[in-house]
């Protein structure tokens, strides 16, 4: 899912910068004439082979009965994303905790949500993008191991 910032968010020139810096600038920028009220959500039918290299479907997808081409690569062409292997990021929720709040809070809290409040600037940013864009939620006030984890890579 993918939702175009408005003018006012782009005028904040750590946002854009940091947006950039991620490689995420298509994804919230210049998407295409849509009415958002209209257009939540985009649905894609995905036959079972689709990941299987030796079935016909295998990376395709069908959009309003027409068959297209999706995959990794096509995905990552569009955002003109690097196709070289990227390591494996291996780290403990602990890790991400730290990473995320300069090392406010140690722990992942029991509960799996951490306060929005705890996260450094730049994560808080990440997140409230994350939650708006990409990861659903409806608590803005908290954040998901999910979201964080995103926001980190994301981060790199």
């Amino acid at each position: 899912m993918e939702r175009e910032l408005g003018k006012e968010a782009l005028e904040c020139q750590e946002i854009v910068d940091l947006i950039k810096e991620v490689g995420l600038m298509k994804t919230v920028w210049e998407i295409g004439a849509c009415y958002e009220k209209l257009v939540k959500e985009f649905l894609v039918n995905i036959v079972e082979d689709c990941a299987n290299p030796l079935s016909k479907e295998y990376h395709k997808g069908f959009v309003r009965g027409k068959c297209v081409e999706f995959s990794p690569v096509v995905i990552n062409k569009f955002l003109d994303k690097n196709e070289d292997p990227q390591p494996v990021v291996e780290v403990t929720d602990h890790d991400v905790c730290k990473e995320i709040t300069a090392n406010q809070v140690k722990v992942w809290p029991k509960k799996g949500k951490l306060s929005s409040g705890k996260l450094s600037v730049k994560y808080d940013i990440l997140n409230k993008i994350g939650a708006a864009n990409w990861v659903p939620t409806n608590h803005i006030s908290d954040t998901s191991t999910a979201n964080n984890e995103a926001c980190q890579v994301f981060s790199c």
